[in-house]
């Protein structure tokens, strides 16, 4: 049926994702052995730190798009001088190690926008320093992914 109430959508939609995310599929331990596995993979993985050069080279170029939802955009990060950039580098480099964020990178705002077809897609806007984190990985993703293409 048709409703215009928004807050009736959105409870229909939240129940919906709700059984998605909350599939029994996988068994919840399962779960937790495969992401224990993952970051034992990644553990055994030497990153190479990153410089404040590598920083300024993935933010050439990149257009401001918005702020992220932590309120900053790519010329604000641009802007620090290098020592402030560094400490930035520095961040993204312990991330790296410990294989985590610091809990205030992990909120993120997700809304359900609906496909022309049928259902719906999950955007979300992520920090900044987390896009940024991104735009550092971009070559190697791409490498990694070219590599999968001809392989």
């Amino acid at each position: 049926g048709v409703t215009d109430s928004p807050m009736v959508i959105v409870d229909l939609k939240t129940i919906a994702f709700e059984k998605i995310w909350t599939s029994q599929e996988i068994p919840h331990h399962m779960h937790t052995a495969l992401l224990q596995d993952l970051r034992q993979r990644a553990k055994a993985t030497e990153a190479a730190a990153w410089a404040v050069e590598d920083l300024d080279t993935a933010l050439q170029g990149e257009p401001d798009r918005g702020q992220g939802v932590d309120r900053i955009n790519c010329s604000d990060i641009r802007r620090p001088p290098k020592e402030g950039r560094q400490a930035i580098v520095d961040l993204f480099n312990e991330c790296e190690e410990r294989l985590m964020w610091p809990w205030q990178l992990l909120c993120s705002v997700v809304m359900a926008m609906p496909k022309p077809a049928k259902g719906d897609r999950a955007l979300a806007l992520l920090p900044q320093l987390v896009r940024t984190w991104e735009l550092l990985h971009g070559p190697s993703v791409r490498q990694w992914a070219n590599g999968k293409e001809k392989g």
